[in-house]
């Protein structure tokens, strides 16, 4: 009988698991995770990243969150966005800051996917479009600093800690500069700022050009997205290739020693000259996205040690300079250099290195009475302010800054060359060579030129008996900047 009632609780309760199982149906389905977006991208705005993905395909699919912070490993911030869309805009972001960003899927039964991995975006202002006025910080104004050295009067503007000077030429830090110049102003000796020891140079000098015109250049990709690195590498890209197709310097890619070193900014502005690793390997050439090719090349044209072509010490015989439209605090971007710099050439109303005529005007509007640069000798505002190539007058400043020697090779100087007898004549360059329309040759006793480019050919069955003296001339823009002679 014992066994008995052991045996009828077995069955009970065995009938009862079947009964409590509906009789072999399937356990419900345990709902799953969205799978991981994919296609995560960026595109930085002024105070704002764009994000866009790839659609998740799940039936029961919510949306998506989005998260975001100034560190890649704390997003502190998030939103939700509908199944139905695929982007979304951050807005009220701090422009020139970078931000992280990711991306999670969720569906009905706030089920959450594993996030995307994180990309960044440094959102920038790209409404800045300068045209003809290249500026360090667009429309912000600073403490104005003047100081008088050996009866020369030198302006800067003091913006974000640097001496801003002419809008778009960085001196280097503020503290530094005004430590500089007050010692000389008060007829102190400041060593580390000459070139051989015996006069002052403050701003560009023959002793901080680029060794041989080789300038070494890296990139910083820091324009906010990919898009944006890549259309600004071109338009660099483009006006480093301009600079080598006109001059002979040549740009090379570095990620070691004294470099321009290209990167995101509020402005379009650049050191000038070449600073030396005695300050910092790095020297920034500052480019908005606003910034065109033009800009880019007139940013390069300081670096390498051009200053503004208005500026020059003859400049009131070829414009006017209209200070009461100029924008308050912004009159010493018109000082003259004096003897700061020197004036190659003739006046150049077509260099790329020219403000036009509303340059930091006070008005919006261009027209004939807002302008702050008027030219004279029937000059208009078309002719100046170009922003598309390197005039004449700049490839003579290049040259004139970066000028190569040269030999002879060809003919040995004081052999005899028999009347019957052609002989051709090389230049062979120390460094990049001079392009052939800027090189002429001439012979004594005859009238003009006789030749052109690197090599040139000679005949001499109707030369006159004697010695003959062959030169040959780097000349620009009527500018002789090197001559040598040879004689046979």
């Amino acid at each position: 009988m014992k066994n008995l009632k052991i045996g009828l609780l077995i069955i009970a309760t065995t009938f009862w698991l079947l009964a409590g199982s509906n009789c072999g149906e399937s356990p419900p389905p345990v709902a799953k995770a969205p799978v991981t977006p994919s296609g995560l991208s960026a595109t930085a705005a002024n105070g704002a990243v764009s994000l866009s993905w790839a659609a998740n395909t799940e039936a029961n699919l919510k949306g998506y969150n989005v998260y975001w912070g100034k560190q890649s490993n704390s997003l502190g911030q998030s939103k939700f966005v509908d199944k139905s869309q695929t982007s979304t805009t951050i807005s009220g972001l701090e422009n020139k800051t970078e931000y992280y960003f990711a991306i999670d899927a969720e569906n009905d039964e706030a089920k959450v996917s594993a996030k995307s991995s994180t990309i960044s975006a440094t959102p920038i202002n790209t409404s800045f479009t300068p045209g003809d006025t290249e500026s360090y910080a667009p429309g912000r104004r600073g403490e104005i600093k003047t100081f008088t050295i050996k009866g020369r009067k030198i302006t800067y503007e003091v913006i974000d800690g640097l001496a801003i000077y002419q809008g778009d030429m960085i001196l280097g830090k503020a503290a530094n500069v005004d430590k500089t110049l007050r010692e000389l102003s008060n007829g102190i000796s400041t060593q580390g700022i000459t070139c051989d020891g015996s006069d002052y140079v403050f701003f560009f000098s023959l002793c901080n050009k680029w060794s041989n015109g080789i300038v070494k250049y890296s990139i910083k990709d820091d324009w906010g997205s990919d898009e944006n690195n890549r259309e600004m590498r071109l338009r660099i890209a483009n006006a480093m290739s301009h600079w080598q197709q006109k001059t002979n310097l040549r740009f090379v890619a570095s990620d070691s020693g004294d470099r321009l070193e290209f990167q995101n900014s509020e402005g379009c502005s650049s050191k000038i000259g070449r600073i030396g690793s005695a300050f910092t390997d790095t020297q920034s050439v500052n480019l908005n996205m606003g910034c065109s090719t033009g800009n880019i090349i007139h940013e390069i044209g300081h670096a390498i040690g051009i200053f503004h072509e208005q500026s020059r010490e003859d400049r009131d015989r070829f414009v006017q300079i209209n200070n009461i439209n100029i924008q308050a605090d912004k009159e010493s971007n018109f000082d003259k250099y004096n003897s700061e710099a020197k004036d190659m050439g003739s006046y150049d109303f077509d260099s790329i290195m020219h403000y036009g005529c509303w340059a930091f005007s006070t008005s919006d509007e261009r027209t004939a009475a807002t302008r702050t640069i008027v030219p004279l000798g029937g000059r208009n505002c078309n002719n100046i302010g170009q922003r598309s190539s390197l005039s004449e007058g700049d490839i003579l400043s290049a040259y004139s800054l970066y000028l190569p020697d040269f030999s002879f090779s060809g003919a040995a100087a004081g052999s005899s060359i028999a009347r019957n007898t052609a002989f051709n004549l090389s230049l062979n360059f120390d460094i990049e060579a001079v392009k052939n329309e800027y090189i002429i040759w001439t012979r004594s006793g005859a009238s003009g030129t006789i030749a052109t480019g690197r090599t040139a050919r000679f005949v001499p069955l109707s030369w006159p008996v004697g010695e003959q003296t062959i030169t040959a001339s780097i000349v620009i823009k009527g500018v002789t900047l090197l001559s040598k002679s040879i004689s046979f």
